[in-house]
């Protein structure tokens, strides 16, 4: 609480992680003048001019809403449908309020908004299945998940303080990661041998298409926009039971 701070460019490397080149540019950074003294954080209910380190009173708001469509299953298929849109906004850089009070550069690029803070907003789901002749069942599952949105932050921002300050240095949701599409698909037929006996055959194929393997990207430091979490790509599995 006794902290006292002036508000400063930081210069940040850029998505390349380097100084000096041409994606460098400046971020607003509080700058802490007074670091020989002992700090004092606020910790709990922290709310806006409490301390020099709360910009804003800390706000965060979640709404959504979901649609289901179902049928049962009759004529020898069924259905399950949804759509799920969620969002959740507020003012502070983290989705998580367990860091305010602790440094004004927590409000940077989120004071005064009603920020886009975390979520997948859009989710499409749907599964179903069909006896087909030879009663043979097809089964489905897809799904649909828009991407999760991100904020870029750097490891190399030079400041006042150190020429290494890591900090959030573009608006929450100003980047996201890909979009993903998934299904899996199975067929399986049975097959009687007297009264108590059957076999079943099961073949399962998850993603079939390849669809976006890449889920999520690196948004920071010389990492920027590289690959950080793959899904697996088509595989097969074969099974059998038999009930005797």
């Amino acid at each position: 609480m006794n902290g006292k701070y002036e508000l400063v460019d930081g210069e940040c490397a850029g998505p390349d992680g380097i100084h000096g080149t041409s994606d460098d540019f400046t971020v607003p950074y509080w700058y802490l003048t007074n670091l020989q003294d002992d700090p004092e954080y606020l910790l709990t209910n922290p709310k806006k001019g409490q301390s020099s380190t709360m910009l804003d009173d800390p706000n965060r708001s979640s709404k959504g809403f979901e649609i289901i469509f179902k049928k049962t299953m009759a004529k020898r298929w069924q259905l399950f449908l949804s759509y799920t849109y969620g969002i959740s906004r507020g003012n502070t850089q983290y989705p998580l309020f367990v860091t305010l009070g602790t440094d004004p550069n927590k409000f940077t690029f989120a004071a005064n908004q009603k920020l886009y803070c975390w979520g997948e907003p859009h989710h499409l789901r749907i599964q179903g299945s069909v006896i087909l002749p030879l009663d043979i069942n097809f089964g489905f599952i897809g799904s649909y998940m828009s991407g999760l949105p991100e904020a870029a932050s750097s490891f190399n921002v030079k400041t006042p303080r150190s020429p290494y300050t890591f900090m959030q240095v573009k608006p929450y949701g100003e980047h996201k990661n890909p979009d993903r599409k998934d299904i899996s698909i199975n067929l399986e037929k049975s097959f009687n041998f007297g009264q108590r006996k059957m076999l079943t055959v099961m073949i399962n194929v998850d993603n079939p298409f390849n669809w976006d393997t890449v889920s999520r990207l690196y948004y920071y430091g010389d990492l920027w926009k590289k690959i950080q979490n793959i899904k697996a790509p088509r595989n097969y599995h074969l099974s059998a039971r038999f009930w005797f």
